[in-house]
């Protein structure tokens, strides 16, 4: 709307996306290292400034989102960075929660949790500031495998021998991460954008099993219908189920055939932003239906819940924790 959306070099340091990294030490087997990746502070100001402070003139004020959006605790131990910045002022956020509820009781609240402050994020992910959510997201990428304590500083942002990497997305993420890994989807010809080219390319080889929470593949692949010359997000996945099984044949007394890579996608029908993920070549799909949140008389299930209570499933847990690599027993 003809507005900065960054008016000052701290702002753009409060939209740096970030990671945070676990070890989950086991008594038997190796250790895991999981890195969980955020993007989203990218995408924060502009659903604070733009949607959720403009929305509660109209609509009715979401003080939820607005306590989110007026909230500033810096990263004590980053400087610059900020675990949450106040896009909306104390004193804006202070008016705009007196303003006074237009909308239905119910409507409100949908169009607040669904569209204002989910599906903007989709929106966005797909237009010009698509390019920076890509190249953040690699950066991440790319920096957790630098963080890893093995890891030697010749070799700062390869992967390893024998190491095996599961990718767990949700939401608008499982859209978004195979773009992120795609080696074609890097820019230019210099030495450090092949070295990324390569990195990725060794992630894919090595990623046997993929669990998508909330997928919403079949919905956003609706923006790319220009024509066979596109790389869509099948592309994107059938090139992967091709690397893997050129990895797999490439080891020590490989099998011929090699097992394809999976993708386990959990769906609440309930929730109302997942669909299905449709079959593929080369890559073994499989949907399972599951219950995030309590049916209230078969009528009602919280949409909140629905969408984001998936890590809570036990199945999804137990394949992401017994996933092994195709050539071990």
């Amino acid at each position: 709307m003809d507005e900065p959306v960054w008016k000052s070099q701290e702002e753009w340091h409060a939209a740096a996306p970030y990671a945070v990294h676990f070890l989950l030490a086991r008594s038997t087997g190796p250790a895991l290292y999981v890195d969980e990746l955020n993007w989203w502070p990218l995408t924060f100001s502009l659903k604070c400034r733009q949607i959720i402070a403009a929305d509660a003139s109209l609509v009715a004020p979401s003080k939820a989102r607005i306590d989110t959006c007026s909230t500033r605790e810096p990263n004590a131990g980053v400087a610059q960075r900020f675990k949450s910045y106040d896009w909306i002022s104390k004193d804006e956020a202070t008016r705009l929660r007196q303003l006074p509820a237009r909308g239905a009781r119910a409507n409100r609240q949908l169009k607040s949790d669904l569209m204002d402050w989910a599906f903007s994020d989709a929106v966005m992910a797909l237009g010009p500031l698509r390019a920076y959510v890509l190249d953040g997201i690699r950066q991440l990428i790319l920096k957790s495998l630098a963080d890893a304590p093995t890891t030697s500083q010749a070799d700062a942002t390869r992967a390893r021998a024998n190491q095996e990497f599961v990718i767990v997305s949700h939401s608008l993420g499982s859209y978004l991460i195979f773009s992120a890994l795609d080696m074609d989807q890097t820019t230019g010809k210099t030495a450090t954008a092949e070295e990324t080219r390569s990195d990725l390319q060794e992630i894919l080889k090595r990623t046997s099993l993929v669990v998508f929470f909330a997928n919403q593949l079949r919905l956003l692949e609706l923006v790319g219908l220009d024509g066979p010359s596109e790389r869509n997000i099948a592309t994107h996945l059938q090139d992967w189920g091709k690397v893997r099984c050129e990895y797999l044949k490439s080891l020590p007394s490989a099998p011929q055939e090699c097992k394809p890579p999976r993708i386990v996608a959990l769906n609440d029908p309930s929730d109302l932003l997942t669909w299905t993920v449709p079959a593929l070549d080369d890559i073994h799909v499989e949907n399972y239906n599951v219950r995030n949140s309590t049916h209230w008389l078969w009528l009602f299930e919280n949409p909140t819940s629905a969408h984001g209570n998936y890590a809570t499933d036990k199945r999804a847990i137990k394949e992401m924790l017994t996933s092994s690599s195709d050539e071990k027993k």
